[in-house]
């Protein structure tokens, strides 16, 4: 139900839309379908006289035991051939034994028979015919005795035809709410999967139903965490600087012990960027020795966000152009800490991420630096991420509450167990708590 209740309001009108195709669908069915009406008769069997030296109640056992296979006598080739003839018919018995029945009823001497027909006169004769030819075969072929030139089984009609006045076919109440039914269940078919496609993580409750991996820290949903994106050092008793602490100390938890870390996200724009630099400051304020590398080769903004020159740096390492130490750059001042920006986009990021020049150089940065932070791309955008944390086997993702759906969170960690990683655990950027009150209470509903 949660799903649903997700869902835009708008499409709740789609719901009337499809009962609406439905119902026309069934119009077109009712004005298309040719009209058929029915007519009954019922004929009664009894015992001619002696049957075979059995007299009385062994007789009527006798026959009882037979009404199965005179009621099959009803639609063989025998009793329509007859009929056709008599009525005149342009068919076949094959072709008229589709709309006859006959049923012997049980526990009783009665043969119900059905015909239909386009009219209702046709249906009654229809229907007359049958019951009339089959009271003939019966008592002149299969039950005669030849010796004695008597019937041993007799059929009399007892209810005489009789044709209804309102058709039988089409059913134009059923049809109709039969159609709407199906648009409807149509309807839920197509929002069950757009639920499915769409629906966004906004909350723990979300989360959860994707995976079991542990929240290291909450940040919640506040202008400064993307307007001032240093919001440690620009607000160190902000919300958003202790929920960084708060990462910092959780990772402390997670086993990752002094192996590079990868940080990054779904998608672009989930605050991966704004969560790698001020983990790496928050981590240099501990007394650490930070690199923060800009490994996002595709869309790299490190540089620009803390006002570096990223002209220069990890793609010209990579290629052997320069040398670390003479791209490396400096930021902040109480406790500063070392940035690695990206350097120029290269044509072939992929193959520089996943090249020994890479895995040579984040070897020698874990040797120089105590902690060594990677702001990597997207999952979803591009290989990069996978490769990174599947080398350094520790990443934490950065889950942008209500920017990402269930199936694209659920296909980007799909991605990383591909590559060999599972994340040390989860960051929740612009957490909105009464999003997740709301998710819990909806929750228990369904429950």
């Amino acid at each position: 139900m949660s799903e649903f209740a997700a869902l835009p309001r708008w499409i709740w009108a789609w719901l009337v839309a499809f009962v609406a195709i439905g119902v026309l669908g069934a119009l077109a069915v009712i004005g298309l379908s040719p009209t058929k009406y029915d007519a009954t008769a019922t004929d009664f069997v009894s015992t001619g006289g002696t049957v075979a030296g059995i007299q009385s109640l062994a007789a009527t056992v006798y026959v009882q035991t037979r009404m199965s296979s005179y009621a099959e006598l009803a639609t063989g080739d025998v009793v329509l051939a007859r009929t056709i003839g008599d009525l005149r018919l342009k068919t076949t018995p094959a072709q008229l034994a589709t709309s006859i029945t006959a049923t012997a009823r049980p526990g009783s001497l009665l043969i119900d028979l059905s015909a239909t027909a386009a009219t209702p006169a046709k249906a009654k004769a229809l229907v007359g015919s049958i019951a009339s030819n089959l009271r003939d075969v019966v008592d002149t072929t299969v039950e005669n005795d030849a010796i004695k030139d008597v019937s041993l089984v007799r059929l009399q009609v007892v209810n005489p035809a009789t044709a209804g006045t309102a058709p039988t076919y089409p059913n134009v109440t059923a049809l109709l709410v039969g159609g709407g039914i199906l648009g409807a269940i149509a309807w839920i078919g197509i929002v069950m999967i757009l639920a499915r496609l769409t629906a966004r993580v906004r909350s723990i409750a979300d989360v959860s139903v994707v995976t079991d991996l542990a929240v290291l820290t909450r940040i919640e949903r506040a202008a400064s965490a993307f307007r001032i994106a240093v919001s440690i050092q620009s607000n160190p008793g902000g919300a958003v600087a202790e929920s960084i602490r708060a990462l910092r100390t959780n990772l402390a938890f997670t086993g990752a012990g002094d192996r590079p870390l990868v940080v990054t996200s779904t998608i672009p724009n989930e605050g991966k960027t704004t969560v790698a630099i001020n983990l790496a400051l928050a981590m240099a304020l501990a007394g650490e020795r930070v690199v923060l590398v800009d490994a996002d080769l595709r869309r790299p903004s490190v540089a620009s966000i803390l006002n570096l020159n990223g002209r220069t740096g990890l793609t010209n390492v990579l290629r052997g152009s320069m040398r670390l130490d003479n791209v490396l750059q400096t930021w902040g001042i109480d406790s500063p800490f070392s940035v690695l920006p990206s350097g120029s986009i290269p044509p072939n990021p992929t193959e520089l991420i996943g090249s020994g020049a890479m895995r040579a150089l984040l070897a020698e940065l874990a040797l120089r630096f105590d902690r060594v932070v990677i702001d990597a791309p997207p999952v979803l955008v591009a290989p990069d991420a996978g490769i990174l944390s599947g080398e350094t086997d520790a990443a934490i993702m950065v889950v942008g509450m209500g920017r990402i759906t269930r199936e694209q969170f659920t296909r980007s960690l799909e991605v990383l167990a591909v590559a060999g990683s599972r994340p040390l655990g989860l960051v929740l950027n612009l957490f909105d708590s009464n999003d997740s009150a709301a998710a819990l209470r909806r929750a228990e509903v369904d429950a």
